[in-house]
């Protein structure tokens, strides 16, 4: 008996285990270190930097090893051409920015800040501009930029804790030529507004607005899009939008609520998505929203960043006291979109047909996903030999949005169809 009870403890602590470890199929290696608030890659991709959350400070790892290197004091990061790393120090007695040599973290000078109000930055803390000339220093409702190389503040933007309505600066980044800072910000406690905002850096005025709630934010490395989660777009978990003409390039389906962390690839072709619905990091083309992987860590991170080093894509992600970097894959990509299947009719009341009539598709499968990603439905390929069209009832699908995708080889294809009833 006392052997029938251990195996079975030991058959439910490895089950646990397995399901809190999720699929480690693809990690390189994993961590555990500080709290993490921040990720970043170094410009070639060969070092990690962590932000920890509160006094943590700055802790450099070996991207290939997973080795810490260094360890800083405050908050802060690398400068857009990797040749420095700045470290912000805002407290009750601290108020400086230091910046070393990112190669040897020998200190070159220190800029102090003593005008700068000490409670507003929490672990928002300083962001360098692209250019390498100005610091945008924020918190949950102020922003200073400060000149790089005098220490001057050039201007103090924000004092949002005098609005009438209670409002925290969610994130914010510097578009790739310096010439806008982009915030996002909202109401915390209502949860009923929220807005992004184009700060012109020569005049600090607000050139453009987007007023649908938006929350946390991320650029491509090219500089041409940004991508979002709007908690006021039905349906829509994330937003791409080009960032000189503010066009919606694609969303992602699902609920914005869910989303933890994103990030593009550096040849700004893909965009990895964390979410703690199902705990997944699924990566989407930017053009098409096509799922090309999924990662299956267990948990959702708080913060991703991907970057090429050595040739091969890498991403990396952190949440609580873990660091995990994986291979960055892409499986399935669409190479010939112009085929596709057809789905009739669309809208969709009561039945739905999906032909299969395209001569080349070989050993096809087909997959129905509502908008959280969640599959519904699975045809493989012995199912759909020799058929030319599959019919299907609405009965086991709610009103929504669904997606049908068809793989077949090395194509994939995905197209969206709508359920009324």
């Amino acid at each position: 008996m006392k052997k029938i009870i251990f195996l079975l403890i030991f058959i439910i602590q490895a089950m646990w285990q397995g399901v809190y470890a999720g699929d480690t199929s693809n990690v390189v290696w994993m961590k555990y270190t500080q709290d993490i608030v921040r990720v970043q890659f170094s410009k070639d991709g060969s070092k990690i930097l962590t932000v920890g959350s509160g006094s943590g400070g700055i802790i450099i790892f070996d991207t290939k090893t997973g080795d810490q290197i260094k360890q800083l004091s405050g908050n802060g990061g690398y400068s857009e051409d990797g040749t420095i790393i700045y470290s912000s120090h805002f407290n009750d007695v601290d108020h400086y920015i230091e910046i070393f040599d990112a190669n040897t973290y020998q200190s070159i000078r220190k800029i102090d800040l003593p005008e700068i109000i000490p409670d507003i930055v929490g672990w928002y803390g300083a962001l360098l501009s692209p250019d390498g000339q100005t610091f945008a220093v924020g918190g949950e409702k102020d922003m200073y930029f400060v000149d790089y190389q005098t220490g001057s503040i050039k201007k103090y933007l924000f004092r949002f804790g005098n609005e009438p309505r209670q409002v925290n600066i969610e994130s914010y980044l510097f578009t790739k030529d310096s010439k806008y800072l982009i915030i996002t910000m909202g109401d915390p406690v209502k949860g009923a507004w929220g807005e992004l905002m184009y700060i012109n850096t020569q005049n600090y005025q607000m050139d453009y607005r987007y007023d649908k709630r938006p929350v946390q934010l991320s650029i491509s490395e090219d500089g041409t899009m940004i991508c979002f989660t709007a908690y006021d777009e039905p349906g829509k978990a994330v937003i791409i939008m080009n960032t000189q003409t503010h066009m919606i390039i694609n969303s992602i389906p699902g609920d914005a609520s869910h989303i933890t962390s994103m990030a593009f690839s550096p040849d700004n072709k893909f965009i990895a998505v964390s979410n703690y619905n199902d705990y997944k990091t699924i990566l989407y083309q930017t053009d098409n929203v096509n799922i090309v992987n999924s990662y299956k860590p267990g948990w959702a991170f708080v913060t991703l960043a991907v970057s090429n080093y050595n040739g091969n894509f890498y991403m990396v992600g952190a949440v609580g006291q873990k660091l995990q970097l994986f291979d960055f894959i892409v499986t399935d990509v669409p190479i010939n979109p112009t085929k596709t299947e057809i789905i009739f009719p669309n809208p969709a009341f009561d039945n739905i047909s999906i032909s299969l009539t395209n001569s080349d598709l070989s050993n096809p499968t087909i997959s129905i996903y509502n908008s959280l990603g969640v599959e519904m439905k699975r045809y493989d390929n012995t199912e759909l030999s020799e058929k030319s069209s599959i019919n299907l009832t609405t009965d086991e699908f709610p009103s929504g949005i669904y997606y049908c995708t068809l793989n077949s080889g090395t194509n994939k294809i995905t197209k969206s169809f709508v359920v009324i009833r």
